[in-house]
């Protein structure tokens, strides 16, 4: 067979393919030592020597003591990943406002701050509030703004990650949004956009309640329902990318209206609108609730003001926070049925501050109604309360970064081998 040679940039692909699987396995396995990272990788101990060298130079890499080898007394050196050698931000866009945090390459917050929107929620409007929030924070970490990898925006409604574009959203009320496009342009930065569900899904199972399995159900129950899936240990996104919305699927046709505009969606049923609605119904009806006092008028009915009378005992909260759960459990169960997840992870606001005031009806409610050879699914809170947001939307950049690819389209900015291999 003729000898094919290797082009240019077939070398400069090789070499960034190498420098990926270096960075993979210093991720995976860490403390390792360059004799292991050949045997993981498979590649050659001159080249694991140059990769090494240098991620280094780059900072990305700390030497961290040293293990015995094998032979009388020899012992080798241990290399850990540099976590906060680069910065990512992590952003969230929600009805509250918006939550910015800076994290290291493991997604761990390094700073953050929470404002409101400033102005009213139109795309580019708050698009530039979501850069100047991020300029903010940057600025008062003291991070260089160079060694900022990129960020991660996560938010309402179905998104389509590929192209960065919020394509339909009930809050704001958005269509064909070129989320990325706009913040890249404000930031000078690469941007990822994802649904907010699915970042919390992604984090908890990196990084919380989801550790050590690889088929999972994230829910987050809060102002919407929303799911994030974890088929073989990735996020699936499904073929139009809106795998995961849980809340819209109708499991009453006869009940309350839907912000989408149909009746009985799982949201409509389970809620904040219809818990704070169905307080207010039972008090005109003259229920006797602690609910009333706590708020002072019914124009002041909140979520959290159910769960703290729920909490000191209230019959009437307690029945509307089981009556959610149960709503909740009901429609998990098809999605149990369909996906068979080795556990669910039951999370966002309301989730994280009923507990299990929600998660025991909840429990009791999908155990009802699950396909029987299929009980026992393993159902949790979440573990990184609100911090799951902007940690998911930061790992979404990392993943990113350490992601290599063997075409030849464009260079992707966010990858890390790309920056070390050029150097």
């Amino acid at each position: 067979m003729d000898h094919v040679p290797v082009r240019p940039g077939d070398r400069q692909l090789m070499k960034e393919w190498n420098i990926g699987l270096v960075l993979d396995m210093l991720r995976s396995h860490e403390p390792v030592s360059r004799v292991d990272l050949a045997r993981l990788t498979g590649l050659g101990r001159s080249t694991i020597s140059g990769i090494v060298g240098r991620l280094q130079r780059e900072g990305l890499i700390d030497e961290v003591g040293s293990a015995p080898e094998g032979g009388a007394g020899r012992r080798k050196v241990l290399l850990r990943l540099k976590a906060q050698a680069l910065a990512v931000a992590g952003i969230k866009l929600g009805p509250a406002g918006i939550s910015v945090s800076l994290t290291d390459l493991c997604a761990e917050p390094l700073v953050s701050l929470t404002r409101p929107l400033l102005q009213e929620a139109e795309g580019e409007g708050v698009v530039a509030d979501i850069a100047d929030a991020v300029r903010t924070l940057i600025d008062q970490s003291g991070v260089d703004p160079g060694r900022v990898l990129g960020a991660g925006l996560v938010v309402p409604g179905v998104v389509d990650p590929t192209t960065g574009t919020s394509l339909n959203s009930y809050f704001p009320h958005w269509r064909d949004i070129p989320l990325r496009h706009l913040l890249e342009e404000q930031l000078g930065l690469p941007v990822m956009v994802d649904n907010d569900a699915n970042a919390v899904g992604l984090a908890e199972h990196r990084f919380g309640a989801g550790r050590g399995v690889n088929q999972m159900l994230g829910i987050t129950v809060g102002v919407g329902v929303g799911a994030g899936l974890i088929v073989d240990g990735q996020l699936y996104r499904g073929h139009k990318n809106g795998a995961g919305e849980l809340g819209h699927v109708v499991l009453d046709p006869e009940g309350p209206r839907c912000a989408c505009g149909k009746n009985g969606c799982l949201e409509a049923l389970a809620g904040d609108r219809t818990l704070v609605a169905n307080a207010v119904a039972a008090i005109a009806a003259g229920r006797a609730t602690a609910i009333a006092p706590l708020a002072g008028s019914p124009d002041r009915i909140t979520r959290e003001i159910i769960i703290a009378a729920a909490a000191a005992g209230d019959q009437l909260a307690r029945d509307l926070l089981r009556q959610a759960g149960e709503w909740l459990g009901r429609g998990a169960a098809g999605a149990v049925n369909l996906l068979s997840p080795a556990r669910i992870v039951l999370s966002g606001e309301a989730a994280l501050q009923a507990g299990n005031l929600l998660l025991e009806p909840f429990r009791q409610s999908l155990a009802r109604w699950v396909f029987a050879p299929l009980e026992g699914v393993d159902v949790v809170l979440g573990q990184l309360g609100t911090a799951a947001w902007v940690r998911g939307a930061a790992a979404l950049v990392v993943d990113k970064a350490f992601q290599v690819t063997l075409d030849d389209g464009p260079a992707d900015t966010f990858a890390l081998p790309g920056r070390v291999g050029g150097t």
